[in-house]
């Protein structure tokens, strides 16, 4: 819970908000404006995790925290996710029209491609880098078990596909993006 309290004060000070001393506020009203909130509303934060949903309420000027944890309802996580909100709307007595900003995270998809269960994906990547998950060079997690295996990749050379386009060091485009290479993977990932 803490950890998504922690995520979207972390979110608000990213915004150009300043860090909060215990005797001041996250944001003067100026500042609250210029990123679509006023003094007196609050940003919602929702975690789906694979066990738990946690659920923050923070007022815009982190006055006030309200927080809940509910379990993650694997079969439908909306489900979980609002009755979170619900709940800490309810017991922090606050109307959801004073949402201005929802934050929202999960790492439902990650956990099951990881474990590899009920989950597939494909990969859009650079021209040239398709094989980059079959070189697989990186460090084991056992360092010393030379019997360790090369795990198969998240994502089987099928489902991968190449765009153009390139970026320099500093992130600058070199090569736009090739838009018509993007639409004609998205269409095969989804045949």
């Amino acid at each position: 819970m803490a950890s998504t309290a922690l995520s979207l004060t972390l979110y608000l000070w990213t915004q150009g908000l300043p860090r909060p001393r215990a005797d001041t506020a996250l944001m003067d009203s100026t500042r609250a404006k210029s990123i679509g909130l006023s003094q007196q509303g609050y940003a919602l934060g929702i975690d789906i995790g694979g066990t738990f949903t946690d659920v923050v309420l923070l007022s815009t000027d982190a006055s006030r925290m309200h927080s809940c944890k509910e379990f993650t309802t694997e079969d439908d996580p909306t489900r979980g996710a609002l009755t979170g909100v619900a709940r800490v709307l309810r017991e922090a007595g606050v109307a959801a029209k004073s949402i201005e900003k929802v934050v929202h995270a999960t790492t439902l998809f990650t956990n099951k491609l990881i474990q590899r269960s009920n989950a597939s994906a494909g990969l859009m990547t650079t021209a040239g880098f398709a094989d980059v998950l079959d070189i697989g060079d990186e460090r084991k997690y056992e360092v010393y078990d030379q019997s360790l295996g090369k795990v198969a990749p998240l994502v089987p050379p099928e489902l991968r596909f190449e765009v153009r386009e390139r970026v320099d060091a500093q992130g600058k485009s070199v090569t736009p993006l090739a838009m018509e290479d993007v639409v004609d993977a998205a269409r095969r990932l989804v045949a």
